[in-house]
């Protein structure tokens, strides 16, 4: 989304020269208030193909390139592996890790000192805050290793002229939330507007969580590690 092209469409509905700072500071705080009230949609990626990086299968519908989190020799989205420790820290992409499958095998969350124990499991894995913590080097192996997600919204750093951080068909409820914001300040404030804005913004939230509901989740047909 055009940052630049919103302002001007926001500033002509209304008929008002507002500078584009209070725009980019609406936009700020809708995005913050968005991430805190919408669903997010699921992912999933590659954590390793055992593969060399850039080899995996266009056969793969539920995976692309471009949702790759970390490669067998690359480090990408901020994510960052410690190969002494045997630890993930996770990007800030994701919210919450629904699943890890290795070679199509669902792994099982456990507890830091069991996947520790000597002779554990690789099909052990064990999640504190933004860490996973594995039994063993996953990029060093020739196992494949997929991850099942929960997405983070983007924010909005008030200052670039294009946000991408929510997907297109949110674009409204970015829209309504500006106004409902805007009228909302002691400048520009005017009652039946903001309320009129507030209610659409809200139903617009409403639509929004209802459509990422009704996506189809990312599925990976996988057999259950068994103690």
């Amino acid at each position: 989304m055009n940052v630049v092209e919103l302002y001007e469409t926001v500033k002509l509905t209304l008929n008002d020269d507002v500078p584009y700072r209070e725009i980019a500071s609406c936009l700020r705080r809708v995005v913050k208030d968005i991430i805190a009230k919408c669903e997010r949609s699921i992912a999933v990626s590659v954590l390793t193909t055992g593969q060399e990086v850039g080899t995996i299968s266009t056969d793969e519908t539920i995976i692309s390139d471009d949702e790759r989190i970390i490669g067998q020799d690359a480090f990408v989205s901020g994510a960052n592996w410690d190969s002494e420790a045997y630890t993930l820290e996770l990007p800030s992409s994701v919210y919450k890790v629904l699943d890890l499958f290795l070679d199509d095998v669902r792994m099982s969350n456990v507890s830091i000192p069991e996947v520790k124990a000597s002779g554990s499991s690789m099909y052990l894995y064990s999640i504190v805050g933004r860490f996973i913590y594995f039994s063993f080097d996953v990029f060093s192996s020739s196992y494949s290793i997929k991850i099942r997600y929960q997405k983070n919204w983007d924010e909005y750093d008030g200052e670039s002229e294009e946000y991408d951080g929510i997907p297109l068909h949110g674009e409204a409820m970015l829209e309504q939330g500006i106004y409902y914001m805007l009228y909302s300040r002691p400048k520009y404030y005017k009652e039946a507007l903001m309320y009129n804005h507030r209610k659409a913004y809200f139903e617009a939230i409403e639509m929004f969580n209802q459509q990422v509901l009704q996506e189809d989740s990312p599925y990976i047909p996988a057999k259950e590690y068994t103690f």
